[in-house]
């Protein structure tokens, strides 16, 4: 099983992503990857973050870091659905940064994530 799996949303403002495991410098350029092909000019995303277990390389926290300064301005809504204390709190520095909701759901709200990020 993939570290990262992009599922189809079937819509093109909405990008859903289950993580589960070591998130490598791999696994993040396979989400801008999947991030570019998906967006449409000139449009925001919405992110469904699933993260089921997750433990970060740095090269991949720097990778994470340079995409999110990179495009941060192109998210509206960030949802994070996942039981870990670390996932929330980073959602909520996250939360700070200008122009997108950051909002952390606890996994037995999964459903509350999918109404509220769309």
């Amino acid at each position: 099983m993939n570290m990262i799996n992009i599922i189809p949303s079937g819509r093109t403002d909405l990008m859903e992503v289950e993580i589960n495991g070591d998130y490598t410098k791999e696994d993040m350029q396979e989400f801008e990857k999947a991030f570019h092909e998906k967006k449409a000019p000139e449009a925001n995303m919405n992110l469904l973050l699933i993260v089921n277990d997750m433990n970060f390389s740095l090269k991949a926290l720097k990778e994470d870091f340079m995409f999110g300064k990179d495009h941060m301005h192109e998210f509206r809504k960030v949802a994070v659905v996942s039981d870990k204390k670390l996932v929330e709190m980073g959602a909520k520095i996250e939360d700070m940064m200008p122009n997108v909701e950051v909002k952390h759901f606890d996994k037995d709200h999964r459903t509350d994530a999918v109404t509220w990020v769309q």
